[in-house]
């Protein structure tokens, strides 16, 4: 519609410019050939009519001029926003593929840990792993109190009976192997399995191990403590994968405890590597 109001002001603007230089044409010509000597009234009108064909011609330029630019802002705009669409709908298709990602970030090991503490007290299903590398949480008062508090809420959730928890770990100290020793024969932890893989296993060049929990099937726990990186993501295709991550862990792990049934014998065998290091 648009385009053929267009063309219709350019048909009269250009029948009105040739009118216009052809009547100019004209007056000029008969008045160098003396025609126009015989009528009086057009003679002494001569620079009346010039400063009017000028004044027409100049008005004309300048509505032709303003017609460009506005032809041009048109273009410009119509241009923008093919663009615009054009990105919009390649960032649809990204956020559609993100659709349903929920992140937290937090800033420290302390915040995390008191973010897991309240998620690990409702949870009814907790797959965690724990390569025994982040005991050194405890840096200020804050972080000591933060990491009691996690502590506290892992050793309720593991006597909830409506929570099953899972964890792979390796144990690197005698502290952290006291905890969970703690934890295996404690009599109210029915829901509670535990299995481990030795030190020994991991090479010395091997690239750093980094723990994860995936909380109900929906929610992952991701700490990367020498990046300064914690995050909670909520999605079920990413807790999935971790979920998927943690059951080969799982399956190839020694078993020290699968709820209430006690593997005395890894057990014991874990006390006396201990000892032996004594």
């Amino acid at each position: 519609m648009k385009s053929e109001s267009t063309n219709i002001r350019t048909k009269i603007e250009c029948v009105l410019v040739f009118s216009t230089a052809g009547v100019s044409i004209f007056i000029a010509v008969a008045d160098l050939l003396g025609i126009l000597d015989a009528n009086s009234w057009i003679a002494q009108r001569l620079p009346s009519l010039t400063l009017l064909a000028v004044g027409f011609i100049a008005s004309y330029l300048i509505l032709e001029r303003r017609g460009k630019i506005s032809d041009i802002g048109d273009t410009l705009e119509n241009r923008s926003q093919e663009i615009l669409k054009t990105l919009s709908d390649s960032s649809s298709h990204i956020i559609k593929s993100l659709d349903g990602v929920e992140v937290v970030t937090f800033n420290s090991n302390a915040e995390l840990a008191r973010y897991a503490s309240k998620k690990y007290c409702v949870a009814n299903q907790i797959e965690d792993v724990t390569w025994g590398e982040a005991t050194t949480l405890a840096r200020s008062r804050e972080d000591i109190e933060a990491y009691n508090e996690y502590q506290r809420a892992i050793s309720t959730a593991i006597r909830n009976r409506r929570t099953i928890w899972r964890e792979v770990a390796m144990f690197r100290s005698l502290q952290h192997w006291e905890r969970e020793k703690v934890r295996i024969f404690d009599e109210e932890s029915a829901g509670y399995s535990i299995a481990y893989y030795k030190a020994s296993a991991i090479l010395p060049d091997a690239p750093r191990l980094e723990g994860f929990a995936v909380i109900d099937n929906k929610e992952v726990l991701v700490a990367l403590s020498g990046k300064s990186v914690w995050l909670s993501i909520k999605h079920p295709d990413i807790a999935r994968y971790f979920s998927g991550y943690f059951e080969d862990l799982w399956q190839n792990a020694i078993k020290l405890k699968i709820a209430d049934k006690i593997n005395a014998e890894e057990v014991e065998q874990v006390e006396v590597e201990f000892k032996a290091q004594k």
